[in-house]
C-alpha cells in the first residue's frame, strides 16, 4: 500500500509576511527556556485594535510593559488566568495539584507570571529590555492603536490564550510586531486537506489536475494571519476571483 501525503491548496492569498508565526516560534523558544518545560503554541494571529478596548477586555492577569527606563507605557499583556496559574506555578514549583484548583491567582503568583509577558515583548521586540508588572484592568490605556499579536498556549493540561497589545516599535524595526504593524495582516483562502499517493506527487507535470475531496460550490476556509475566521464559497466579482463569506467559524 503507498504512503499518502496531506496536501493543502491554496486558491489564493493577499500580501503580508508571518509575523504572527514567527512571534509564535520566537515566544516558544523563550518561554520553554524560562520554563523549563515543553510548551506548545497555536493559532497565532495578528490585528489591529484601539488600546482602550485591548485594556478593557482583559481576562486574565493583565500587565502593563515598559520598554528599557521608559516610564510610559509602550505594551499590555493579557494571560488567560489558566495559562498564568500554570506558569506561576511552574517558576515556583507549586504541587499539581493547585493547577486543579479553578481561582484567580494570588499577588505572589501574578507578580511571577510577569516574567511570561517580559518573555512575550522580548519575543516581538528584541531591540529593548522589557520589564512588566500587574495592571488593573482598563487602567492606563491611551488612544491609541495597538498591534495586538495573539497565541494559544498549552502548558503541560493547562491552556489558554496569551495577548500582546504593542503600542510602538523601536526605530530599527526589531522582530514580528514591527513587521506586523508595517504592512497588511495576511488573509488566505484554502480548501480543507486532502491526501494523494507519493507516487501521484513524485509524477505531477504541467498540465495534470488534482481533484480535492470538495465540491465544485462546496465551502472553502478563509484564515485572517493563519487563523481559521470564516467559512465561504468562490465566485467572481467584476472579472475577479472572490469569496463568498457564508459563515464565522468562531
Amino acid at each position: 500500500m503507498s504512503k499518502s501525503t496531506s496536501v493543502q491548496v491554496d486558491v489564493g492569498a493577499a500580501s503580508a509576511g508571518d509575523s504572527a508565526c514567527s512571534f509564535g516560534q520566537a515566544f516558544a523558544s523563550a518561554a520553554r527556556a524560562l520554563l523549563g518545560a515543553d510548551l506548545q503554541v497555536f493559532l497565532p494571529g495578528a490585528t489591529q485594535e484601539p488600546a482602550d478596548s485591548f485594556v478593557q477586555s482583559c481576562e486574565g492577569a493583565c500587565y502593563v510593559l515598559h520598554a528599557g527606563e521608559d516610564s510610559e507605557a509602550a505594551a499590555w499583556c493579557d494571560i488567560e488566568t489558566p495559562l498564568a496559574l500554570a506558569m506561576a506555578c511552574r517558576l515556583l514549583g507549586c504541587e499539581k495539584s493547585a493547577l486543579l484548583q479553578q481561582r484567580p491567582l494570588t499577588e505572589v503568583e501574578r507578580r511571577v507570571a510577569a516574567r511570561a509577558a517580559e518573555a512575550a515583548a522580548q519575543a516581538a521586540d528584541n531591540l529593548r529590555a522589557w520589564r512588566a508588572s500587574p495592571a488593573a484592568v482598563g487602567s492606563g490605556a491611551p488612544p491609541d492603536v495597538l498591534t495586538v499579536l495573539r497565541l494559544g498556549v498549552s502548558l503541560g493540561r493547562s491552556s489558554g490564550v496569551l495577548r500582546l497589545g504593542m503600542r510602538k516599535m523601536s526605530h530599527a524595526g526589531g522582530g514580528p510586531a514591527a513587521a506586523a504593524s508595517a504592512g497588511p495582516i495576511e488573509l488566505r483562502v484554502t480548501t480543507e486537506d486532502f491526501n494523494v499517493s507519493d507516487e501521484t506527487l513524485a509524477g505531477l507535470s504541467v498540465g495534470d489536475v488534482l481533484a480535492t475531496d470538495l465540491a465544485s460550490d462546496g465551502e472553502v476556509i478563509v484564515r485572517v494571519a493563519g487563523v481559521p475566521k470564516f467559512a465561504g464559497r468562490l465566485g467572481q466579482y467584476k472579472g475577479r476571483r472572490a469569496v463568498v463569506i457564508t459563515r464565522k467559524l468562531f
